[in-house]
């Protein structure tokens, strides 16, 4: 290990597993973080589209009682 060559070799092989490990680190964080940003955004947006959907269905039902509650009383006018 006393050769130029061999020190010259040893040090090109730990820069390179250094610069491995700082990489795969480093991408690792960067998905975690993307992913977590991404699930959040699409949980967020299917949210909103439940809470609109659930908002024009109550809508529709208040319409529809309305509506029965209308023929009803109506009938009970013409009944008396």
């Amino acid at each position: 290990m006393h050769s130029i060559r061999t020190k010259f070799t040893l040090l090109n092989v730990i820069a390179i597993s250094a610069t491995i490990v700082v990489t795969t680190t480093i991408s690792g964080i960067s998905i975690a973080m993307l992913g977590h940003s991404s699930s959040e955004k699409e949980l967020s947006l299917t949210c909103e589209e439940g809470k609109s959907d659930l908002n024009y269905y109550f809508k529709s039902i208040e319409q529809s009682v309305t509506t029965v509650s209308n023929l009803i009383d109506a009938n009970l006018d013409t009944l008396t």
